[in-house]
């Protein structure tokens, strides 16, 4: 089963220089480009520029490779935009064709693993996780990634394991390790174990943003209301006119049953700017119908009750 790609159709030729050799076992040398990786073989063309001749050689007859001078940069790059375009099948393909001319380079078996997972191929993003961690134990990204494929496999515990690994090996300021290890639990079921990691993150000070969705949405998720409003109030206080910060504070008021806070800071919410109107203008009908001790399914239409439940799950539901 071919594994590789024809990079001289899916990428352009073009991109790669002429300059690489392939050392036989028995001593023969081609000289060439490589234009096809496969798990058995390789195909190379060769001769002078623009023939058309190539060789197909199994690669257990092969006692070394060397690129040409390109190193595969053209190709590394094309497999980032691409993973960075959500195209992440094709990123896959093209980070496989890197892996296997550069097994040994880290950043190709985590492209691999990231591309693989994201394209839901998730035991060879398996196995490229766990050889980046073999090419660099001490590297927490190898970890991290084998958590995240852990995760998406639905093994919480293989996850924490492996987000704890993350944490040995980026220190205990971690704010992406506790992160992932709270998912990890949460996931496992260890509600308890979850919060203790959430606490470590929120313990760190400044979130970065880009962790700021992922812990938002594990704090409603376990729920923890109390941390869930402390994280809220710090966003409010940085960013006053975003909408988003607003939106969880009134969540987590109305998780703690304070609904006359809540339908405040729901109001609050609608007049500022971001996505979330929709969101905001509905927890806000909610709260308020829950402030006045009314049945807030009275005071919604049909098409927002949906909406509704994420901020309490009770509506709709059928009386036993």
């Amino acid at each position: 089963m071919r594994i590789g790609i024809v990079v001289g159709s899916l990428i352009c030729a073009p991109l790669l220089a002429w300059g690489d050799t392939v050392t036989l076992r028995n001593g023969v040398t081609l000289e060439g480009i490589i234009v096809e990786v496969s798990a058995e073989e390789i195909r190379i063309q060769v001769g002078a520029g623009g023939s058309s001749i190539s060789q197909v050689v199994k690669r257990a007859n092969i006692l070394e490779i060397h690129l040409g001078p390109q190193k595969l940069d053209s190709v590394r790059k094309l497999a980032v935009q691409r993973l960075n375009e959500g195209r992440a099948t094709e990123a896959a393909t093209l980070w496989r064709y890197l892996s296997a001319l550069q097994p040994d380079l880290i950043e190709n078996q985590l492209g691999r693993a990231r591309a693989l997972r994201l394209a839901a191929q998730l035991p060879e993003a398996m196995v490229a996780a766990r050889l980046a961690v073999r090419l660099a134990p001490q590297d927490p990204r190898g970890h991290q990634e084998q958590a995240e494929v852990a995760l998406a496999q639905g093994d919480g515990r293989e996850a924490a394991l492996r987000a704890l690994d993350m944490i040995r090996f980026s220190g205990t300021a971690s704010v992406p390790g506790y992160l992932l290890l709270a998912r990890a639990f949460a996931l496992a079921g260890q509600k308890d174990d979850a919060l203790e990691a959430v606490k470590n993150v929120l313990k760190q000070g400044s979130i970065p943003e880009s962790s700021f969705d992922d812990l938002a949405s594990l704090l409603l998720g376990l729920p923890a209301y109390v941390e869930l409003e402390s994280l809220a109030r710090d966003r409010v206080d940085r960013r006053p006119r975003e909408r988003k910060g607003w939106i969880l504070l009134g969540h987590a008021q109305y998780g703690l049953e304070r609904f006359a806070e809540a339908s405040a800071t729901f109001k609050t919410a609608i007049t500022l700017g971001g996505p979330g109107f929709d969101r905001a203008r509905v927890f806000y009908v909610v709260a308020d119908a829950r402030k006045g001790g009314k049945d807030p399914l009275s005071a919604l239409k049909p098409e927002d009750q949906e909406l509704a439940r994420e901020l309490d799950p009770s509506l709709g539901r059928k009386k036993p």
